[in-house]
């Protein structure tokens, strides 16, 4: 009863004008449409927290094994004018939140890019960006994905993480070892900040992140204080990996996320997995876009 009225306000708001503006259509369309966004995002929002606390009290969710799962308490709850899956059909594609908003000059950042790249090609194609694309694979052959010759893009062998010189990935448990890794492509990482000074760049618009469980120490390095994340980003894009993960943990990563500003407006189980380990998914496309 208290949303609705809350609701009924910023209308009744709208209708009377925002700022000396009399067109309701135009007020609907800017501002009394993000109130009602965000005050229903609060109200839910509550109510998902009230979930996750009760289920930190009842005990485990399990990761992969059977449900419920971790990300069964995690919806997104923000309502986009657009939501476009770029990439087509099949792995590796993003859902984007009101992507006529990205518009030159604009900078993308990929992390994650394997021997296709169905995202990079759509979303180049989609708002002509300017695209950076990175992956340390060793055997990795960026030289054709160069060859392609797409507009605005560009490929690195650099990889991100948590810090400099090091690999914050997370073992999977249906991988390879990790410890040649380490030395083969540990000097090849970086935290974001750091990278996009070797790259000149103050400011970027959206980050991927497709980097194997390596996504939590650059999470965790972003969002700990609101002040390291850069300048400009509005999308974030990641397929969390779940794996050696607890509860605790994803809940807390989600509250800073959600208190610098971002929300979350799509999830994604990736499918794919469960062929793979025959199991439930090990990992989850989360997609935000910050509002503030």
């Amino acid at each position: 009863m208290k949303l609705m009225k809350e609701l009924q306000g910023v209308v009744r708001q709208s209708e009377q004008g925002f700022f000396g503006e009399p067109s309701f259509s135009q007020a609907m369309a800017s501002n009394a449409k993000h109130e009602v966004r965000e005050l229903l995002y609060r109200q839910l929002s509550d109510k998902m927290r009230a979930e996750q606390k009760k289920a930190l009290k009842v005990g485990p969710y399990h990761r992969i094994r059977s449900p419920p799962y971790i990300w069964d308490l995690f919806e997104p709850l923000w309502s986009c004018d657009t939501d476009y899956r770029v990439g087509g059909a099949g792995d590796g594609a993003k859902w984007v939140c009101n992507i006529h908003m990205l518009t030159p000059p604009c900078r993308i950042y990929s992390f994650g890019l394997s021997n296709f790249i169905p995202f990079e090609e759509d979303i180049l194609n989609l708002t002509h960006c300017e695209l950076y694309g990175f992956d340390p694979t060793p055997g990795l052959d960026l030289e054709s994905h160069r060859e392609r010759g797409l507009p605005g893009a560009s490929f690195y062998p650099y990889g991100l993480s948590g810090r400099d010189g090091e690999i914050s990935r997370r073992k999977d448990p249906y991988d390879i070892d990790m410890d040649w890794l380490e030395s083969t492509i540990g000097p090849s990482m970086f935290t974001l900040q750091n990278l996009m000074d070797k790259m000149g760049h103050h400011t970027i618009d959206m980050l991927k992140m497709d980097i194997e469980g390596g996504e939590w120490g650059v999470l965790d390095n972003m969002f700990t204080n609101c002040a390291n994340i850069p300048e400009g980003l509005h999308w974030l894009l990641v397929e969390v990996h779940l794996w050696h993960t607890e509860l605790e943990e994803v809940v807390s990563l989600f509250t800073k996320v959600e208190g610098c500003g971002f929300r979350l407006y799509h999830k994604e189980p990736n499918l794919y997995s469960s062929e793979v380990t025959s199991s439930a998914p090990c990992c989850v496309e989360y997609a935000w876009i910050r509002m503030s």
